[in-house]
């Protein structure tokens, strides 16, 4: 035996039994069997040379394997039950596991070596940076919890097709030019993808797709914490309609997988600025930052996304957020003092034998914040009233034919994010017409 070197040539077969050892272990060529239930563990490097290490699973048992150093795999190993790693993992040859967990318990760590690893499941405990060497394989559940999964050029695959194959706190993925986080997608649910950049100073911009459908659908997506001036995806070429860009950042998102139309969001924050739509980079028949323009921007979860409900077509993978000049219906504008219900005009002579118009009161304000007051807006003595309200975008958020329901500040369900609105109340009766703003204040 090699000076600070153990050569394993026997089976750890006794349930919740303690070894440890606190220098290199050294497997050459021998068979290494951490059973289920027992306890091992490693004060110092594992290097599996040529040898076999299993550590097992049966039912609810499970072998715990304590790695305080790094675990280099030249053999052959098979993980079903739990490996907890303190520092770095390098497979260089064979690694099966079909129900294990892998445990970094580490803070700043590897996961390298000459061949792409299969895990099943891969949990992140300690907040730090886990930087890839190589791309990975995720058959079962992939926990980044607060830490920063740094892929570089490498690749993520999610194979794992339900909505919680990540989860995660305030942990994300980011990734350099090629690389990508990429999962399998079947329920009709919403997949989150977790992106960002820089562990210190985090910058977070998730991602959120629901499948609409059982299609099978497969994407990969990556955070390009990048100006797109620099990618030479000029910020000046911009459709006709478009009044600026997003020109800081932007995302790749990539089908390779399905055909059924999707729903996408793309998070951002108001220091980003103000956005209402998506613009693709395309090249094709002109090179054009182009509009898409069934997107709007909305409030989800307490989080500002631009979104759109159909997407099928991502032939042009780079998506920037882009603000569309403001064109309002009808000319709507403010009344002169907002502060006070519109009143209707009233006849010069009130003994003539036109009747006077019963007040009608329109609010300029209200909070729809579930404290049951003033949580919606209704216009109050217009039984007959049609009501419009408008973003500032022009797109229709809300209608009440005959003044039938109020106003609970949301649009397709979804509420809308705090700002002034544009309304037009015409009278079936008369025809006359009311126009101003109302404002949300949560």
């Amino acid at each position: 035996m090699v000076k600070n070197k153990l050569v394993f040539s026997f089976f750890v077969l006794i349930f919740a039994f303690k070894l440890s050892w606190s220098q290199l272990v050294y497997n050459n060529e021998q068979i290494f069997y951490c059973s289920a239930g027992a306890i091992v563990k490693i004060d110092g490097d594992v290097l599996n040379n040529n040898g076999s290490i299993n550590i097992a699973q049966e039912n609810d048992l499970v072998a715990d394997f304590y790695v305080l150093g790094n675990y280099t795999n030249d053999g052959s190993s098979v993980v079903d039950g739990n490996l907890n790693l303190e520092q770095n993992f390098y497979n260089n040859s064979e690694f099966s596991s079909n129900s294990g967990l892998v445990n970094l318990i580490g803070q700043n760590q590897i996961i390298g070596g000459s061949q792409e690893t299969s895990f099943y499941n891969l949990y992140f405990v300690n907040h730090g940076i886990k930087t890839l060497e190589n791309s990975i394989n995720i058959k079962g559940k992939l926990n980044l919890n607060n830490s920063e999964l740094k892929t570089k050029e490498f690749k993520v695959f999610v194979e794992n097709n339900n909505e919680d194959a990540i989860l995660f706190v305030d942990g994300f993925v980011s990734s350099d030019k090629n690389g990508f986080l990429q999962r399998n997608m079947k329920k009709e649910t919403e997949y989150y993808f977790p992106l960002g950049v820089d562990y210190d100073s985090p910058i977070k911009r998730h991602v959120v797709i629901n499948s609409l459908n059982n299609d099978n659908s497969k994407f990969n997506c990556r955070f390009a914490n990048i100006n797109v001036n620099d990618e030479q995806m000029y910020s000046n070429l911009l459709h006709d309609s478009i009044e600026y860009l997003n020109e800081n950042w932007y995302h790749v998102i990539n089908r390779i997988g399905g055909n059924n139309p999707v729903e996408l969001k793309i998070n951002y924050l108001s220091s980003d600025g103000e956005f209402n739509h998506f613009a693709n980079w395309k090249t094709s028949p002109t090179t054009i930052w182009d509009i898409f323009e069934d997107s709007y921007s909305s409030e989800y979860n307490s989080q500002l996304y631009v979104m759109a409900e159909l997407i099928s077509n991502f032939s042009n993978p780079d998506f920037a957020l882009c603000y569309k000049k403001i064109i309002v219906p009808e000319d709507p504008i403010e009344p002169e003092n907002p502060e006070d219900p519109i009143e209707p005009d009233i006849p010069e002579d009130p003994d003539s034998e036109i009747p006077i118009e019963e007040e009608l009161l329109i609010y300029n304000s209200f909070s729809p914040n579930a404290d049951s007051y003033n949580d919606t807006w209704v216009v109050e003595n217009c039984e007959d009233c049609d009501v419009r309200v408008y973003n500032r975008n022009g797109n229709l958020v809300f209608e009440s034919i005959g003044n039938t329901v109020s106003w609970d500040g949301k649009y397709k369900n979804e509420r809308v994010p705090d700002a002034s609105y544009f309304y037009v109340i015409q009278k079936q009766s008369s025809g006359k017409v009311y126009k101003g703003s109302v404002t949300i204040i949560r």
